[in-house]
């Protein structure tokens, strides 16, 4: 519907030493909060993204889409630290 705000989510990912760990919230802070916390037990690097649910009819899917902005982070001493990026939008479904 026109003048509805659009629905936005944050994906957030870490790569750990023995996998990925993932989620998705509807704030920002939170999304990073969580990345920041697997990251400082047994992260690597990580990722939170805008994103978009994906909708067909009156369901939701189980997907989403990717809006190509958000933050890259690593682990230097001890410290979580985030970059800004933006990028060309990645169309594929992601859980």
């Amino acid at each position: 519907m026109r003048g509805w705000p659009a629905v936005i989510v944050y994906l957030w990912d870490v790569r750990t030493l023995g996998g990925t760990a993932r989620g998705v919230t509807d704030d920002e802070e939170q999304a990073r909060l969580a990345a920041s916390a697997w990251m400082l037990t047994t992260g690597v690097s990580g990722r939170v993204e805008r994103a978009a649910p994906l909708t067909g009819g009156a369901w939701l899917t189980d997907g989403y889409r990717r809006l190509g902005s958000g933050w890259s982070a690593r682990l230097r001493s001890g410290r979580v630290t985030w970059v800004a990026f933006r990028e060309p939008a990645n169309l594929e479904r992601a859980s």
